[in-house]
């Protein structure tokens, strides 16, 4: 584990000073955030205390480096996806919640391929992700220890960033089977695919489950190359709406409680990513990081 550092002190002007959110309806509210720390194109996990604000770098390596954790339920172990060994084939990793001993897990079959966004299962017994192995993107789900690999998505289009339904029983992703990348759900055995939300040339990306059970949050991204905000929406599909608003960008978003969310965001496309905190109905918002050399991208809070 790497040592400590002391959080950045805020600009004198920081436009987002909101205390930071209590718990809410359900009580429980998380402790911590990991995340991918990316200095230069140097990418590392670090943990935030969201009491102190200290910020923790876990890892660090050169190029490619680490990015996308994930806690395990008990909060003593991190998934997140490595290029220490294979390069831009990247392994899904499990370490300490300390950042000790690192191990590889899932490693791709042939060059030109790799794994990304693991997600563990409710019970801690799986992980879920997405993988280009067969040629496209496709949802696998495996042991929590890498054993007995699944492709439940099997379909031609390109399916990725998966999520668990609180109940373990779904599982949200995105996938361009309708042109463009919009928002399904399916059961966690990979039956019954329904879409959610899709809109034409827009990219709905990395669905969240509200740990209620009741809603999804997204990234929805105009194309080409318009800002990313965050967006809300029933699993039926219906009463969709913005959280955020250009010019600023959101992406990336993780439920901190069932009235919270963590996201990365910037006030512009020139400035680095940084975390911040906001409540569901998009009120109250705080921003956490300040180091303008370093971008924070995929926070992923735990909540004992």
């Amino acid at each position: 584990m790497l040592a400590a550092v002391a959080c950045q002190t805020p600009p004198p002007a920081a436009p987002i000073t909101s205390p930071l959110p209590t718990p809410g309806a359900q009580g429980r509210s998380a402790t911590k955030v990991a995340f991918t720390h990316n200095v230069s194109g140097k990418f590392q996990i670090a943990v935030l205390n969201l009491e102190t604000l200290e910020m923790t770098p876990l890892t660090e390596f050169g190029e490619p480096g680490d990015a996308e954790p994930d806690w395990s339920p008990d909060g003593r172990t991190i998934a997140f996806i490595s290029g220490r060994n294979r390069g831009l084939d990247f392994e899904i990793f499990l370490m300490n919640a300390d950042g000790s001993q690192p191990r590889p897990i899932i490693s791709p079959p042939h060059t030109n391929s790799g794994n990304y966004s693991p997600r563990f299962s409710p019970d801690g017994r799986r992980i879920a992700f997405h993988t280009n192995r067969d040629g496209n993107m496709e949802i696998y789900v495996a042991n929590a220890d890498g054993s007995n690999l699944v492709n439940i998505s099997r379909h031609p289009a390109n399916d990725a960033a998966p999520s668990w339904s609180p109940d373990g029983r779904l599982i949200a992703f995105a996938s361009d089977r309708g042109g463009s990348y919009g928002i399904y759900v399916m059961n966690a055995d990979g039956s019954d695919v329904r879409l959610v939300f899709d809109e034409p040339n827009v990219m709905d990306f990395r669905p969240r489950f509200r740990p209620d059970g009741k809603q999804i949050l997204f990234s929805h991204h105009p194309l080409p190359g318009s800002d990313s905000v965050l967006a809300l929406i029933n699993l039926d599909g219906s009463e969709m709406r913005f959280l955020t608003t250009p010019p600023a960008q959101a992406a990336q978003a993780s439920w901190i409680d069932n009235d919270t969310i963590v996201y990365s965001g910037r006030p512009d496309e020139k400035s680095p990513w940084q975390l911040y905190t906001m409540r569901a109905d998009g009120s109250a918002r705080r921003q956490l990081t300040f180091n303008t050399g370093a971008n924070h991208r995929n926070p992923v809070p735990y909540t004992p």
